[in-house]
């Protein structure tokens, strides 16, 4: 199991499982939501996280055993027990770090709500893959390997 030294205050650290939460960071909605989240961790010393911007790092979706195109169509995770999460469930893994959004994850994986957050995520998914030039070159790379 991953883990790293958690600072909760200067003088209490804690230890805990790490998320790994992958990302396109060429994407500026994508970019401010994770800036987002990584502030909200810093600040109230959850920062359980690894972030990794897969369209600065394409070996980065390697960890995930998946390409870089894959990596940058839908957002991954790696929860804390090691098992690859992804689309809305990555959205889960993160706000279930945070007590004042763990309410989501659980409305989230109601199972209406649950299919309803997969096919809006599905669909924004798609369109944004198609309209950033950086994934279509990715797309392209495995196409052509």
């Amino acid at each position: 199991m991953r883990s790293r030294a958690l600072g909760t205050g200067p003088q209490q650290p804690i230890f805990g499982p790490m998320k790994t939460i992958f990302y396109d960071g060429k994407c500026g909605l994508c970019r401010r939501e994770i800036e987002h989240y990584r502030k909200l961790a810093l600040k109230r010393g959850v920062d359980r996280f690894e972030w990794v911007d897969v369209a600065a790092d394409p070996s980065a979706a390697s960890r995930l055993g998946v390409d870089q195109a894959t990596a940058l169509l839908h957002m991954h995770a790696l929860d804390d027990a090691g098992e690859v999460r992804r689309g809305v469930d990555v959205f889960r893994v993160i706000w279930e770090e945070f007590p004042g959004w763990r309410w989501l994850a659980k409305l989230v994986s109601l199972p209406g709500i649950n299919a309803l957050a997969r096919l809006g995520y599905e669909a924004f998914a798609r369109i944004r893959f198609r309209l950033y030039p950086h994934c279509q070159v990715a797309k392209r790379q495995v196409a052509g390997s």
